[in-house]
C-alpha cells in the first residue's frame, strides 16, 4: 500500500539521484526478468504494476518525494520505453479519479490506456467487467488475496521495506 511508505524518510535519506538509481536499478532486474520470459516464449512480455491507495490522504504527500518520484520516473522511461503493460490502481480516494480525468487528455492515447483504476475488492466481485480487466493480465491463483485472487503469500519482503511506516 502506497500509504505505508513513509515518505519524508524517502525524502530525508535519499537525495534525487539515488532515487533515480534505485528506480534504474529496479527497472533493470525487472527488465532481466522480462526479457528472458520475451525470449523463452517468443511473446513480448512487459511489466504489470499493482498500486493499492488504501487510506492514502492528500494532505500526507511529500511534495519534496512526488517532484523527485516524477524526475526518477522520467529517467526510467528515458532507459526503458515502453516497459509498462499496465498498471492497475486499486482503491484510489476520489480525488485521485478526478485528478485522472482532469490530466487525462494531456497523456498521449497509449500511455493513457494502460492507467486502470479499480474499485474496492467489495466493488470488483460486483463488478465482472472490473475483475476481467485485470484477470487478463494475472490469473486468480497468482493474484493477491486482498485483490480478489488466492495468493496468501504476497507481500514478498522487499529491499524497500526499509521506508515502510512503523
Amino acid at each position: 500500500q502506497l500509504c505505508k511508505i513513509n515518505l519524508d524518510k524517502v525524502v530525508a535519506e535519499m537525495s534525487e539521484e539515488e532515487l533515480s538509481e534505485w528506480y534504474l536499478y529496479e527497472n533493470e532486474a525487472v527488465y532481466q526478468v522480462l526479457d528472458e520470459i520475451t525470449r523463452r516464449t517468443g511473446r513480448l512480455t512487459k511489466c504489470m504494476k499493482i498500486i493499492d491507495m488504501t487510506n492514502m490522504q492528500l494532505l500526507k504527500m511529500n511534495r519534496t518525494y512526488v517532484k523527485r518520484d516524477a524526475a526518477a520516473s522520467k529517467a526510467v522511461e528515458d532507459f526503458y520505453p515502453q516497459l509498462l503493460g499496465t498498471m492497475f490502481i486499486f482503491n484510489s480516494p476520489g480525488w485521485v479519479s478526478g485528478f485522472w480525468i482532469l490530466v487525462r487528455p494531456f497523456f498521449p492515447k497509449r500511455v493513457a490506456e494502460k492507467i486502470v483504476f479499480l474499485p474496492s475488492l467489495s466493488k470488483m466481485k460486483k463488478s465482472k467487467k472490473d475483475y476481467e480487466s485485470i484477470s487478463r493480465y494475472i490469473s486468480e491463483e497468482h493474484l493477491p488475496e486482498k485483490y480478489g485472487g488466492m495468493n496468501k503469500t504476497w507481500p514478498l519482503l522487499h529491499a524497500g521495506s526499509h521506508f515502510l511506516q512503523d
